[in-house]
């Protein structure tokens, strides 16, 4: 009898450690579940910031365009800078921009004209303009705002993303083209910044070459996605010309 107790304790026993061996199935999908939302917003996150779109055609012009409103400096060199007003990540782009212009080793001559091309969507120019990003821009040194109907300036250099820096020689060569940031709304130090810095300083001659730009989508004439901001109706065709803000 008391050999039976004592199988039957035993047999208790096992069976109970057993049961605290294995993990309670809803805890299992509990933590399952979590486990896959951290590796989504990981996969996410990432692709957002590194997400980046293919110039358009004219883009492989070597010279300034000749349809063009836009006018480059005849004495110094010229840098436009294309911008989307609502796009907050293309405020790294400014910043890198802020502190490689006021690298103390540009003589005069080496400093560029800067025109911001910020594009909008017809009948958005006055709230758009006021944006916390075209404010910031206005703060990098002889700097000009061109704002841009429906992206048509945009279109004519080839320009789609939010961040897309060009560097054009006095006698409208393209010297440079890409982005100055490592990823979006992330500032430090880049091959496309290190390159430009270069450019300026005139230690090296220009090539054909093209460095990742990392922000949102501009707005375009034409094209299924026109803007992420904005996609309640479709922008008509661009008739007025773009107005430059001094």
């Amino acid at each position: 009898m008391a050999w039976q107790l004592q199988e039957s304790t035993g047999n208790t026993s096992t069976e109970s450690s057993a049961r605290r061996s294995f993990p309670n199935p809803p805890m299992v999908l509990t933590v399952g579940i979590w486990l896959l939302v951290i590796v989504f917003g990981w996969v996410w996150a990432t692709d957002y910031s590194f997400r980046t779109y293919q110039p358009i055609a004219q883009s492989s012009s070597k010279s300034w365009p000749t349809a063009t409103n836009l006018q480059h400096s005849p004495r110094r060199p010229t840098l436009l800078l294309f911008l989307h007003p609502k796009c907050a990540c293309s405020r790294a782009t400014i910043h890198e921009l802020n502190r490689l212009l006021a690298d103390h080793r540009l003589r005069e001559e080496q400093k560029p004209d800067v025109v911001l091309v910020a594009c909008f969507p017809s009948g958005k120019e006055s709230s758009w303009s006021r944006s916390t990003t075209i404010s910031s821009g206005t703060k990098l040194p002889r700097s000009t705002v061109w704002m841009d109907e429906n992206g048509r300036e945009s279109a004519n250099f080839g320009a789609i993303t939010s961040g897309t820096v060009m560097l054009f020689s006095p006698t409208g060569q393209r010297l440079f083209q890409g982005g100055v940031t490592i990823a979006r709304a992330h500032e430090g130090d880049s091959a496309g910044t290190q390159e430009l810095t270069r450019l300026l300083l005139q230690k090296e001659l220009a090539r054909p070459r093209q460095f990742p730009v990392f922000g949102c989508r501009l707005c375009q004439p034409s094209g299924p996605q026109l803007s992420q901001f904005d996609t309640s109706r479709s922008l008509p065709n661009a008739r007025t010309p773009s107005r430059r803000i001094l």
